[in-house]
């Protein structure tokens, strides 16, 4: 989960080492959303993966998670057209092709103006520039001492917006047809394992997010056709985002949707991955319904850093505070009581 904790030149913060290590008992540690290339930042604050002070700092972060016995994968993103310019240096967002968010939503607007960059669309060198630059962020990944990589293709960013018809109108290989819109995402995945393996590759999917004008007309058949694809390749996880808000411990899982698992699960023999609002109870009843084989935790795990203790154990959790999610430094970070406290 992002959380904004980072220094000049978007270097993870040291105390970062403190907050993953503090949760190292987790199955597995996911990392906040970490950007591949210069340009491909969404927030002010965001860590990022290529250059050799970023790669110096996240090595603490998996050398403390390590020590705890923990295991950590990067994620990799890029915005793509969510980019604002003045979060990144100027730089001008880029995109598969020509088109803006419709004016208040979240995404690329200019502080200047307050209206949405039109973004530039990728040439076909430009997107295997960018391909190189997902498989360089693995390689720097791997020296940082990273377990294994989950490549963020949700939430509105570059990846996502190749594979949506909406923000995605090109008429060569990389779009068309469902097909060729996920020709970029199958070419990156295909460097994350040249680089890692497939054991040790992830891929984080949000079928149902409407984020910034960003939207799938028919996610089963989406997801159907990438879920086969890594089953083909066999990579390790799939770890979907489902609807937001739409658990509670009476609701086992989205009654607007009962399908998207079930599909994915259907044409994905590797581990299949929930997150969305779950608890105790209704990630316990994912599992036992075979729907999925693992459930992640962002907000709960953030306010427990012994949050695998207290599920055990059936015991209470301390509830999140939302005004300390995304910067503060270690207020919010760092001093969530454990139990025992």
């Amino acid at each position: 989960m992002t959380r904004n904790r980072v220094d000049q030149n978007d270097v993870i913060m040291n105390i970062a080492a403190t907050y993953y290590s503090q949760r190292a008992d987790a199955g597995l540690i996911i990392s906040e959303a970490t950007y591949v290339t210069p340009g491909g930042k969404v927030r002010t604050s965001q860590p990022g993966i290529f250059n050799n002070e970023q790669i110096k700092a996240w090595k603490n972060v998996t050398d403390a998670v390590h020590e705890k016995g923990g295991v950590m994968f990067a994620q990799l993103s890029h915005s793509g057209r969510s980019a604002i310019p003045e979060y990144n240096g100027g730089l001008h967002p880029v995109a598969p092709s020509s088109i803006a968010f419709n004016s208040g939503s979240h995404g690329s607007i200019s502080e200047k103006s307050g209206a949405p960059v039109i973004p530039t669309a990728l040439s076909v060198p430009e997107i295997r520039g960018l391909i190189n630059a997902y498989r360089q962020a693995a390689e720097n990944a791997k020296a940082a001492g990273f377990d294994g990589v989950e490549l963020h293709a949700g939430n509105a960013g570059l990846v996502e917006q190749f594979l949506h018809a909406v923000s995605n109108i090109r008429t060569d290989e990389y779009g068309g047809s469902l097909e060729r819109r996920a020709k970029f995402l199958l070419d990156v995945i295909d460097e994350l394992i040249a680089v890692f393996g497939k054991s040790r590759v992830g891929l984080r999917l949000s079928p149902h997010d409407r984020l910034s004008d960003q939207y799938d007309a028919d996610p089963i058949y989406t997801t159907t056709f990438i879920a086969r694809e890594m089953d083909n390749r066999g990579i390790a996880y799939i770890n979907v985002l489902e609807p937001y808000n739409k658990f509670d411990d009476y609701i086992p899982y989205p009654k607007d949707d009962p399908e998207t698992l079930a599909n994915i699960r259907a044409h994905f023999n590797g581990v299949l991955i929930a997150n969305g609002g779950y608890h105790l109870s209704s990630g316990n009843i994912a599992i036992e319904d075979h729907l999925v084989d693992a459930i992640a935790f962002a907000r709960l795990f953030l306010a427990n850093p012994d949050l695998p203790y207290r599920f055990k154990h059936a015991l209470p959790l301390n509830q999140p505070d939302p005004r300390t999610f995304y910067g503060n430094g270690a207020e919010g970070y760092l001093d969530y009581p454990y139990l025992a406290d």
